[in-house]
């Protein structure tokens, strides 16, 4: 990865991330409402269709991905993308699994040195949110709105985003550990994804699955 690609996805996390909002995560024993699970709460009963049984005798996740192909006119040009969505399994020095980390990029096609291409990751701010608000507001789609920016009634609809970032830059849509479809590994102690210095541990070591993975 090039000066480039990390001065990029470091303003994009800058950006992204409300470090405010990081530290209030800690505060969520106190927030039942709250988006993102405390620590004893993740470590709850099982979800319904969750096995009972040991972390230990559960198979060990794996990376799932699902790629489509889409054109959007952004800023003036009609650009061709290839969205890829699923998850990576980020693990430890060891290799024992970590967390499944879900998210959603969007790369422009025809790019003939993608390692000179500027990439982005972008996530959301705590307490607990995942990407989506940023991912419409930001990503080639956007849901249409009235003029004043209000929702318009049902049946709701999408449409080009013109003012995407997709023209300048590959974007990665990134859910944090416990939002969107992100989970700790089953038998991992959730408490180490919560926080300002754990967010950004983990998000580094996903941006480095990333980068190393695409030869960005």
């Amino acid at each position: 990865m090039n000066a480039t690609h990390a001065i990029v996805g470091t303003v994009a996390a800058l950006l992204m991330s409300a470090p405010v909002g990081a530290q209030q995560r800690g505060r969520e024993q106190q927030r039942p409402t709250g988006r993102r699970a405390a620590p004893e709460q993740a470590q709850a009963s099982p979800r319904a269709g969750e096995s009972a049984a040991p972390a230990a005798n559960r198979p060990a996740p794996k990376d799932s991905l699902v790629i489509t192909h889409h054109s959007a006119r952004i800023g003036g040009q009609e650009i061709n993308y290839t969205a890829t969505t699923g998850t990576y399994v980020v693990k430890d020095d060891a290799g024992t699994p970590k967390a499944s980390f879900f998210f959603v990029a969007y790369t422009k096609d025809g790019v003939q040195d993608t390692g000179e291409r500027p990439v982005s990751f972008v996530y959301n701010g705590g307490p607990g949110s995942a990407s989506l608000f940023t991912h419409m507001g930001m990503g080639p789609k956007r849901v249409v709105l009235t003029a004043d920016g209000h929702g318009m009634p049902a049946p709701y609809s999408i449409t080009d985003n013109e003012d995407s970032f997709l023209d300048a830059t590959d974007l990665v849509f990134i859910d944090a550990v416990s939002t969107g479809f992100s989970r700790p590994v089953p038998g991992q102690d959730p408490s180490q994804f919560y926080g300002v210095v754990q967010d950004a541990n983990i998000f580094s070591d996903f941006i480095y699955q990333y980068v190393t993975r695409n030869e960005r």
